[in-house]
């Protein structure tokens, strides 16, 4: 059986619908199995989705009247700044002048949405990958004393880093399928944490489902860390192994990963991994 192809339209397309047919009265529904009833669930839902698409995919926005998501969107945000998520009550969600806008405009723009086109996704790689092994519990990847030197606002580079490059990972992996915590849903195939385990310039994904491992995800992945000077990013949650993705080279721990000279023995090798 040949893996399921991730179409990345249907999030945003379910997310559309569900603002404009979401009722106040299923508002109060809390379970995981009822996540889209949750109004602040399902305008973070959409506003995520609609991010995802607009930092992977905003010429393929442009073929259609956007107006009407952009001014969605703008709703959407100002509406997550104004009320607590964890705290929206039905009744003042249901007497808002902005539920009822998102409602209108989420109605209008739906079909549209409908027929945006299938996003190409095609392996791209920055030029060439080493792909080697190690055989240490961990690769030092520390940062400068000027990446840590805070400026006057009192952050460092090294923060500003961390906190682009886990944007970038969640909207370039959200082409692949759904990523945990910001898509809201029960069993997402990518989990991106939201919190620093430590200052080595790494950021820690985990990845739960082999259809979603590909030769565009690999590539999707160096080219990110191509922006962070110095950056990796470290898959442990391998069966008897683990991958760690430079920009220019790929690192490999464990006995079945050894074999592997190209990235598309990578894919083939980690595909089996994750399924064990």
């Amino acid at each position: 059986m040949s893996p399921r192809v991730y179409d990345c339209r249907e999030p945003l397309i379910r997310a559309v619908r569900v603002l404009s047919t979401l009722e106040t009265s299923d508002f109060r529904a809390k379970s995981e199995d009822r996540l889209d009833r949750c109004a602040s669930t399902a305008i973070k839902n959409f506003y995520h989705h609609y991010s995802v698409w607009r930092f992977n995919f905003d010429e393929l926005l442009d073929a259609i009247d956007r107006r009407q998501l952009d001014k969605l969107a703008d709703i959407a945000f100002s509406m997550t700044i104004e009320h607590s998520p964890n705290n929206w009550k039905s009744e003042t969600v249901k007497s808002s002048l902005k539920w009822r806008r998102i409602r209108s405009a989420a109605t209008q723009i739906l079909e549209d949405v409908k027929d945006l086109a299938s996003p190409e996704i095609e392996p791209s790689f920055p030029g060439e990958v080493a792909v080697a092994t190690f055989d240490s519990d961990y690769i030092k990847n520390p940062p400068s004393p000027d990446e840590l030197a805070e400026t006057e606002y009192g952050a460092t580079k090294h923060d500003c880093s961390w906190a682009g490059l886990r944007e970038d990972l969640v909207f370039i992996c959200a082409k692949h399928g759904h990523v945990g915590p910001d898509d809201p849903i029960p069993s997402p195939q990518f989990y991106v944490p939201d919190d620093q385990y430590n200052n080595e310039r790494y950021h820690y994904l985990q990845v739960f489902d082999p259809d979603c491992v590909t030769l565009a995800w690999l590539a999707d992945l160096m080219n990110a860390v191509q922006e962070y000077d110095g950056w990796g990013i470290c898959i442990p949650s391998l069966t008897q192994g683990m991958m760690v993705v430079f920009d220019d080279r790929i690192m490999l721990r464990g006995e079945r990963l050894r074999r592997c000279r190209t990235p598309a023995d990578v894919v083939a090798a980690v595909k089996e991994l994750i399924q064990e």
